[in-house]
Formats: C-alpha cells, sequence, structure tokens
C-alpha cells in the first residue's frame, strides 16, 4: 500500500535496513513475490529507490504503474551496471505482466524498460531474454499501434539486420508454447489481475486471444526451418476443442485463426482435417472485412489442392455458397471483390456442366442489383469486368458458352452503370474497348453490341452522357461509328468534342467525312478555344474546308483566330476576301472590351507577317495596314 512504502522510506532514512515489507510472505506485491522467489534474491541487495519503484508496479491506479515505470527507466540509467544486472534479474519475472497489462501505455513502457535492460547489459542480459523476447513478440502484434511499433523498435534496435529473425527463431517455440497456453485459458495470464482494472475478464481474454494468434501467425514461417515449432503448431490445429472455441469467437479471433493457418507452410491439411473448412465456406459473405477476405483467402488455398475436392462436394456445398455470395448485394462486396476471378478460374475445371457453371456465375453479378448501400458499384464494375473478360480471352470456354448471351450481359451491365460514377463507369468501358480491338466476337454479335449500345445510351442522353464520354476519349477506330452517333444527337457534350484533338487523322477524316464539324462547332454558344482548336486541326487536315469558312458569323471566331499560324492566314484571306477586314476588325474590339489582350496581340502579329511576306498590295491590304496601325499600339 502507498503506507507501507511511505513507511519503508522513513525507515530507510533513519539507517534502518529495508527488505521487501509486505503481510505473509514479506513481500509487499506480487511482483516482489515472483521476482524474489523465482530469482533468489533478496530485497535490501536492491537500491532502495527500485525498491519503491517496483512496489508501485502493481497499484490498481494505471497512471502510478506509468509514473513507476518512467522512474524506472531514469533510474536504471543512473545505476552501475552490477545494479542494472540486479534490477533486470527481478523484472524479467514482472515483464510477462507488464508487457500485457490493460493500459496500452503501461505495455509501451514496459517495453522499453526491457530494451534499456538489453541495451544496457548487452551479452550479460541473454540470461534473461527467454522471459522477455516472448513477451517483446507479443508486443509486435499488440491491437495497440504505439506498442506494435515499439516493440519493432526494440527488435530493430537490439537484434538489428537478420539477428531480428534469428533471435525470433531462437524463442519462437517458447512463445509459442505461451500463446496456446493463454488461447487455451491454461495460463495465469489468461485471467484477470487483481491489481489491473483496464480490461474486465472478458475483454482482457478476447485481447489477448487475439494478440496470441497473431504471433503465432508471425512465427508460423519459421515452422519450416523450425521443427520444434511446427511440432507445436501442428499440436495446436489438432485440439479440436480450442479449435471450436476459437471458431465461435468474434470476428477478430477468428480472422487471426485463420491468419495462423494461412501463414503455415502446409495449410491445406489444417483446414481439411478440422472444423476449419466448412467455416471458411460459410463466412465468405461475411460482412466483417477481415473475417471475409480471410475467408476467401483460406477457399483460394484449399481450391488450389486437389485434397479439397476429395473431401468436399463441389456442386452441393461450394457453389451454392458462391452464387449467393455473388448474389446477396451486400457490404461483403467492398472487401472480397477482387476474389471473385480467382474463385471463378479455380472452379471452372472442377465442375461437370461448365457452360451451365459459367452462365449461372456471370448472371450472378446482374441478380439483386441495386446495392443495399452506395459506393459498391465500383467494386461490382471490376469483378464483372474481370470475369467476363477471363471468359472471352479462353477459346475453350467462348466454345462452350453462347456469345449472343455473354454480349446480352455486357449491355445489361451498361445500363446498370449509365447514370453511375466515372470509377464504376471505366471498367465496363475498357471492357468493351478490349472485346472490339480484340475481336473475340463474331461480326454479326458485334455489331449487335454497338448497335445495343447507341440506341440505350443515345435515349438516355444526356442521363448518359457521362458514360458516352467515356466510351470515345481514346477514339478507338472500332467505336469510330458510335462517335458519330453522338455528335449528331443534340445537345453536343464537349466530352464528344475533346477526343478529335489528339485521335489519328484517319479517325478525324471518317469523323469528319459522316459529320460536319465546323458547321456543328459554328452554332454552339458555349463555345472554347478547345473547339477552336478541333476547328482548326479540322481546317489542316482538309484545307478545302477554308472555301467555305465564314468567320463572320461563327461563334467560335474570336478563339480561332489567335491560334492561326502565319501560314493560314493566305487560305483564311483567300476565303473570305472582302469579309476578312470586317471580321478581323469585329473580333478586335471585341477583345478590346476584355482585360485580356494577347489574343489580339497575336492576331496582329500574324497579320503583320502576312502583309510583309506576301505584299498585298491592294484595297485589303491597305484595311489591313490601317488596322494595324490603329490597333497595334
Amino acid at each position: 500500500s502507498a503506507s507501507s512504502a511511505h513507511a519503508a522510506a522513513l525507515l530507510e532514512k533513519s539507517g534502518q535496513p529495508v527488505g521487501f515489507v509486505g503481510f505473509d510472505t514479506g513481500f509487499s506485491n506480487v511482483f516482489e513475490a515472483a521476482a524474489a522467489a523465482k530469482s533468489g534474491s533478496v530485497g535490501r541487495e536492491i537500491d532502495s529507490d527500485v525498491v519503491l519503484i517496483f512496489r508501485k508496479l502493481s497499484k490498481k491506479d494505471p497512471q502510478t504503474r506509468e509514473k513507476a515505470l518512467r522512474e524506472l527507466i531514469v533510474s536504471m540509467k543512473e545505476k552501475n551496471v552490477e545494479m542494472v544486472e540486479l534490477c533486470c534479474t527481478h523484472y524479467a519475472v514482472m515483464m510477462d505482466k507488464l508487457a500485457l497489462d490493460g493500459s496500452p501505455t503501461v505495455r509501451v513502457l514496459s517495453l522499453r524498460a526491457a530494451s534499456l535492460f538489453i541495451s544496457t547489459l548487452k551479452k550479460a542480459a541473454e540470461k534473461h531474454l527467454k522471459a522477455i523476447m516472448p513477451f517483446i513478440l507479443f508486443g509486435t502484434c499488440d491491437s495497440s499501434l504505439s506498442v506494435a511499433n515499439q516493440a519493432e523498435s526494440v527488435l530493430s534496435e537490439n537484434f538489428p539486420g537478420e539477428k531480428t529473425q534469428q533471435a525470433s527463431s531462437i524463442f519462437a517455440v517458447a512463445t509459442a508454447n505461451i500463446a496456446i497456453d493463454i488461447i487455451a485459458e491454461r495460463h495465469y495470464l489468461a485471467q484477470g489481475q487483481k491489481y489491473d482494472c483496464e480490461d474486465s475478464p472478458e475483454q482482457r481474454l478476447s485481447r489477448l486471444t487475439t494478440q496470441c494468434l497473431l504471433t503465432l501467425a508471425r512465427l508460423a514461417p519459421l515452422s519450416s526451418s523450425n521443427p520444434r515449432l511446427a511440432e507445436v503448431l501442428e499440436g495446436f490445429f489438432k485440439d479440436t476443442a480450442i479449435i471450436k472455441k476459437l471458431v465461435k469467437g468474434n470476428a477478430s479471433v477468428k480472422s487471426a485463426l485463420l491468419g495462423v493457418c494461412l501463414q503455415m507452410n502446409d495449410c491445406v491439411p489444417l483446414f481439411l482435417e478440422t472444423p476449419l473448412a466448412n467455416w471458411v465456406i460459410s463466412s465468405l459473405d461475411s460482412p466483417d472485412s477481415s473475417v471475409g477476405t480471410r475467408a476467401f483467402e483460406a477457399f483460394i488455398r484449399m481450391g488450389s489442392d486437389d485434397r479439397f475436392f476429395e473431401k468436399f462436394n463441389v456442386q452441393k456445398s461450394v457453389i451454392p455458397k458462391l452464387l449467393s455470395v455473388l448474389r446477396k448485394k451486400e457490404v461483403h462486396w467492398r472487401h472480397v471483390y477482387q476474389f471473385f476471378l480467382p474463385s471463378y478460374a479455380l472452379l471452372i475445371p472442377r465442375v461437370n456442366d461448365q457452360p451451365k457453371f459459367i452462365h449461372s456465375f456471370l448472371e450472378s453479378f446482374l441478380d439483386g442489383l441495386p446495392f443495399e448501400s452506395s459506393g459498391s458499384m465500383q467494386f461490382w464494375a471490376n469483378s464483372f469486368a474481370e470475369c467476363l473478360k477471363y471468359t472471352f480471352s479462353k477459346d475453350e470456354l467462348i466454345a462452350q458458352c453462347s456469345e449472343t448471351k455473354l454480349v446480352e450481359l455486357v449491355i445489361q451491365s451498361v445500363e446498370q452503370i449509365s447514370n453511375g460514377t466515372p470509377d464504376c463507369q471505366k471498367p465496363v468501358v475498357e471492357l468493351i474497348q478490349w472485346i472490339l480491338e480484340k475481336k473475340v466476337l463474331s461480326e454479326a454479335n458485334s455489331l449487335f453490341l454497338l448497335d445495343s449500345l447507341q440506341l440505350n445510351l443515345i435515349n438516355k442522353r444526356p442521363q448518359s452522357d457521362g458514360l458516352g464520354a467515356l466510351l470515345v476519349a481514346s477514339a478507338s477506330w472500332c467505336l469510330r461509328a458510335f462517335h458519330i452517333a453522338l455528335l449528331r444527337v443534340p445537345p453536343l457534350h464537349a466530352d464528344f468534342v475533346s477526343p478529335l484533338l489528339s485521335c489519328s487523322d484517319d479517325y478525324l477524316s471518317y469523323v469528319d467525312k459522316n459529320v460536319d464539324i465546323i458547321s456543328l462547332l459554328k452554332k454552339e454558344t458555349q463555345v472554347s478555344s478547345e473547339y477552336a482548336r478541333v476547328v482548326l486541326r479540322v481546317l489542316r487536315n482538309s484545307p478545302s474546308h477554308f472555301k467555305n469558312l465564314d468567320l463572320s458569323t461563327a461563334n467560335f471566331t474570336p478563339f480561332l483566330l489567335p491560334e492561326l499560324s502565319p501560314n493560314d492566314w493566305p487560305l483564311v484571306l483567300e476565303s473570305l476576301g472582302s469579309e476578312l477586314v470586317p471580321c478581323v476588325k469585329k473580333v478586335i474590339l471585341q477583345w478590346g472590351r476584355t482585360v485580356d489582350l494577347n489574343p489580339a496581340k497575336n492576331v496582329l502579329q500574324n497579320l503583320e507577317v502576312m502583309l510583309t511576306t506576301y505584299l498585298l498590295y491592294n484595297s485589303n491590304s491597305f484595311v489591313l495596314a490601317f488596322i494595324l496601325t490603329v490597333y497595334g499600339h
């Protein structure tokens, strides 16, 4: 108690020898009793200030325990090596309780203290590592990030480089045995500690169970080179009572259990010989992200092994569940969507009726839409596009399927995303482009797909404009007819025009041949420099258009004139003749009312070059010279 500690301090000041003062055992708390019993040391051998610090470590108030650990760290920095080693002997047997304390701060400080002892004593600390190292390894898997980071720092600072792995391997068996005993509730640390009121007994057991499982998962890869560790872990999985209890635990416990299995070199027998395999299949649609993800990881590992199919009837137990997971449009899609393609690819060779399975699997994507919550369509679109692309890329699969039905699925997917966000539209757009560019469809079905796209999207304009813009953004040759259809139907969308700036000359010529782009843009009221650059590219690609160019009435003229080069102006002059001067004057006057006069400057400079180069001594040249004189200053 605080009073007995105070009394001990007074006795020390009076010159009386002081041991660990307490009731019955002669010690004031469980830490001191355990330390003395295990180390064989006598209390009076420790400096009195450290005695007082040790006494505080079992106080119910976590702040007192935290303060005591800070004081211990400061004190050890001031002691000689002999005293530090003596204190380490006592601290080593307290380490387990402190490292698993209910207070994250206590756990962090306990690791710092352990690091100080190890770094100070160096080789002399080796005899204490068996008691300390397991709890440093436990710390790396703590639910508190600050504790886990501190534990990693202890390892990297005291066992740098490859020594971290070596130290982990040396103490792996001892650590695994403690972890398994805690999980099985055989270890006293699994029980609630009287001095520690931060957790309820149930909360403590759940926290420690998860932490111990994560620690086993960390150690499991070492079992390939550590036969004793492999034996310990195999024994753990063969204990059906423990496994059944863990499977009934909370989500973090179940996820951690799967994590241990997945880290084993040959995990499939562990699943098949325990209740885990059935539980994995039933948990594929778990709403908990960690459980669902781990379950699918385990399912794919099992599905990659013949032994799984020897024990499980795919048609009766696996496929119905997987199709159910696909059809349920719930929150699990967000964290398991990336597993549908590998699951699909694994099962196709294992089913008796492949065409039926393929169609059922792909059709299940469309069942149950829309999702219960928003924001899931992009995951759906990614997975759907991946699976359909995989199907189209395998000749042996396409040969067994109805190509028309697959195209219908693509069309249905377009309907689902037509009003969606770019994130959910992009995967389907890329799928369509891939299908058409790779020519995986018959000519009839390619036309069916294109006609359906045109019909669906144009009828839904302007709501479908975003999807239409994505489809034509890359100016893919196979979608040129669709692009023309979009340009022909008002209102004109800016994103339908912009691809014409970067498309191939052949693509531009094809579009220009089927749509009078200049006339189309001439009528637009919401014009921009981008529209003007498209017009200029069309003019340069087909100079004959200059003959019919009427800049005096086109809304894009103020944007086009600054884009013209000295080589363009003679063609403009030849086309417009006497109309050029009024047109230029009108536009320059418009610019004069704006703040930015750079366009006017560019135009006047180009006109000056043209006059100088071509020496146009006619009425037009004199008028233009006059304009240059008036507006050029």
